[in-house]
């Protein structure tokens, strides 16, 4: 990517992005991918938490209640996340979360970098909250 005048504006619309797994429902496989890209990119900026990347086994039914069987399943986040991506899949869409902290955790390296990992994952949304800039 060239710059932040390379981003395009898309307006945001108001309905769920499709859902093309069968019966509707995501794997925590294919989240957690998505997750891991996003957690990679995230380091390179600073410190990513609560937790880090996670293996991505096809044979493991839950990941977290697999942490007790293989504590090396997840990777430890980093202390005082700047960037906290959120672990949970709330649901069956194609949504990820996270919530920025520190004094510019949203600049321009960082937002080309999302976007360019972003690109890679077609159909995904990925939610952030600046708390800094929440009074």
């Amino acid at each position: 990517m060239r710059g932040l005048d390379s981003l395009k504006v898309v307006p945001f619309v108001e309905e769920h992005l499709w859902n093309d797994y069968p019966e509707g429902n995501l794997t925590w496989q294919m989240y957690h991918s998505v997750r891991n890209d996003i957690v990679r990119v995230c380091r390179r900026y600073g410190p990513t938490g609560p937790m880090g990347e996670v293996k991505i086994d096809v044979e493991v039914a839950d990941p977290y209640a697999h942490i007790a069987e293989d504590i090396d399943f997840w990777e430890d986040g980093d202390p005082n996340p700047a960037y906290y991506i959120l672990t949970d899949q709330y649901n069956h869409e194609r949504y990820c979360y996270a919530e920025l902290f520190g004094d510019d955790p949203f600049n321009a390296g960082w937002l080309l970098s999302i976007t360019a990992v972003s690109r890679e994952h077609m159909s995904w949304g990925l939610t952030s909250a600046n708390t800094n800039a929440i009074a």
